[in-house]
């Protein structure tokens, strides 16, 4: 039932080209199968007439290719070899070309489903991620990919290889000898099915450590090296190694166990061979009046026990594979049987129309709320171009939501939005978000250089350009006479070789650099010193004309230079205006510009 189960679920993960290429794959294996039945099967002609050389002119057969041939009787014999010989080495060429078209079936879907599941979670929306792990999201793109389909589905179809071969091979062997070919049935099928079903609990309680593993230990080690300042001043190192040890430890277990449990037949097997071909040679010598006779049958059943038994083997193999990674498979199912979906949606997904700012963005009555927690209450914005827009008041008041409500990373549970009088409450943030760079508090860094990460592109940048956007947020002069290398200077993991205030500054140049109609400033300057904060906001001031800023900020020297101030309280609005009107009807602001005096003192 779960095999079957299995093959429901893969019907909805593949694409019409990948079950094409499949059913390509399974008409291969029959192909082979059916050249490993006539592989074996030649050779019991040639053992005949080496034993028996008068075949040649009393069976019917032999004789009719015998006496077309014109050959002479040592000439034909070596002929039969040849052919035999041939068939053999053909039938192994077909098997290693249908074993590589399997991997590589299965390594293209590994491909595929990975980047499709990583572009299927970059495209979720806001809220997904504000519910997800990400060290489970890492795990999902490559360790859950690999193990489901790298593992678990590879296992099927080589399986169905294998059985397909194995079936062929008995259907000879009935046909030519069911006596004994109904001992090796019952033989073989009664050893693995017995050790199977005996260890298939097992095998499946193993294979939940794998999820496990994955999972947490993802999390540990991310967490651990986020805090490595902290771990090493306070020499807590034993903390964090035990929570890695544990289920590292579980993870060597399993694997130590279903590697036994799968080599563990092998050698019953192999004695087993050896017992069947002693037995029915000495039982075939004690029981009939010529052994000679005899010996082609002895060769035939050696030869298929010799293809066979790997055979069983395999599909032994397979079922154990199946059964520990299905754990795996499971947890990551759904998601895969998604992104296709997606991907296929995405494919014939028509552009929307993309809301092009020119003159004002406006909230109206907007309301939105986590959880039943009502964060905005009947919010009223109104934003002109080209002004800097300042936006303040205490944390939890709906800072951080109104700007992934004007984003479009989020949507508003009541109330309207319109970008020049054109209501968009169903923004498509991607159209959207591209008039828009948003730069948040902490840096967001690669581990790639100072021109990869102002750009975040591979193609063809403009350096000309980006040395312009570093010479606005005050970041050139270092970049080009600190750095050895300039702006092709690697500044490791986060900006980890930068100080605070010089990551910060890169991503204000990647955000200029992107040439946004909004720039959207989440307090993305405080790492800054004043004395910069002022220049930056000078130059961008001179050089954009015509680009909103808007500037989340508690420092009262920025909000000083802003046009309009928006003071949130309590999911609203409370005050709005030039800074000097805010200061004064605002009692909350006047009691934040005297603790920020007071700090500053």
């Amino acid at each position: 039932m779960d095999i079957i189960k299995s093959f429901s679920q893969f019907d909805k993960i593949l694409s019409s080209r990948n079950k094409k290429q499949i059913i390509f794959a399974i008409i291969l294996s029959v192909i082979t199968g059916l050249f490993d039945l006539i592989g074996i099967a030649s050779i019991l002609p040639v053992l005949s007439v080496l034993t028996n050389p008068s075949l040649l002119n009393t069976n019917e057969n032999l004789n009719f290719f015998y006496e077309y041939s014109g050959l002479r009787e040592n000439e034909f014999i070596i002929l039969l070899g040849l052919i035999s010989l041939f068939l053999i080495i053909f039938n192994q060429i077909l098997r290693v070309f249908c074993n590589w078209y399997i991997l590589f079936i299965a390594e293209g879907l590994l491909y595929e489903k990975s980047r499709d599941l990583f572009l299927y979670y970059l495209l979720r929306p806001y809220k997904y991620f504000l519910k997800s792990s990400t060290h489970h999201l890492v795990q999902k793109c490559t360790n859950y990919v690999h193990t489901s389909i790298g593992n678990y589905f590879t296992s099927f179809l080589i399986m169905i290889s294998q059985t397909i071969t194995f079936f062929f091979i008995l259907g000879f062997l009935f046909f030519y000898e069911p006596f004994i070919t109904l001992f090796l049935v019952i033989s073989i099928g009664l050893f693995y099915f017995i050790v199977f079903n005996n260890l298939k609990g097992k095998i499946s309680q193993t294979g939940k450590v794998l999820p496990f593993f994955f999972k947490e230990t993802s999390k540990i080690i991310s967490n651990t090296f986020n805090s490595y300042k902290e771990f090493k001043l306070s020499n807590n190192k034993n903390y964090f190694f035990k929570l890695f040890d544990l289920p590292a430890k579980k993870y060597k277990e399993g694997n130590i166990f279903i590697n036994l449990l799968q080599q563990l037949p092998v050698f019953a097997i192999e004695v087993f061979a050896y017992v069947s071909i002693l037995f029915l040679s000495l039982y075939l010598y004690f029981n009939t009046d010529n052994f000679n006779q005899t010996i082609p049958l002895i060769g035939l059943i050696a030869l298929s026990l010799r293809r066979l038994l790997p055979a069983a083997q395999t599909i032994y193999l397979q079922l154990t594979q199946i059964k520990f990674f299905k754990k795996s498979f499971e947890v990551i199912s759904s998601d895969l049987i998604n992104s296709l979906e997606f991907s296929e949606r995405n494919k014939k997904k028509n552009k929307s129309k993309l809301f092009d700012f020119n003159r004002t963005i406006e909230f109206k009555k907007i309301k939105f709320s986590y959880n039943k927690s009502n964060v905005l209450k009947n919010l009223d914005i109104k934003i002109h171009k080209g002004k800097f827009i300042g936006i303040t008041g205490l944390s939890g008041q709906g800072k951080t939501t109104f700007l992934d409500l004007l984003c479009g990373l989020l949507k508003p549970k009541s109330g309207e939005i319109y970008i020049d009088n054109n209501l968009i409450n169903k923004i498509d943030s991607d159209n959207w978000g591209s008039q828009i760079s948003y730069v948040p508090q902490k840096a967001n860094l690669l581990d790639q250089t100072v021109l990869k990460n102002v750009t975040f592109d591979d193609g063809k940048v403009n350096l000309r350009k980006v040395k312009k956007v570093c010479k606005i947020v005050e970041i050139s002069s270092f970049i080009e006479k600190k750095l050895k290398n300039k702006y092709y200077t690697k500044i490791g993991e986060e900006g980890v070789r930068l100080s605070g205030g010089q990551a910060q500054r890169i991503n204000l140049a990647r955000a200029l650099y992107n040439q946004p109609k909004i720039l959207i400033l989440d307090e993305a300057t405080n790492s800054i010193d004043s004395i910069i904060e002022n220049k930056i906001i000078n130059k961008i001031k001179k050089n954009y004309k015509n680009l909103t800023v808007i500037f989340v900020s508690h420092r009262i020297k920025i909000l000083e230079k802003m046009d309009k101030i928006f003071f949130f309280n309590e999911g609203n609005i409370s005050s709005q205006g030039p800074f000097s009107f805010v200061k004064k009807n605002s009692k909350l602001f006047q009691r934040i510009i005297k603790l920020n005096s007071s700090k500053t003192n």
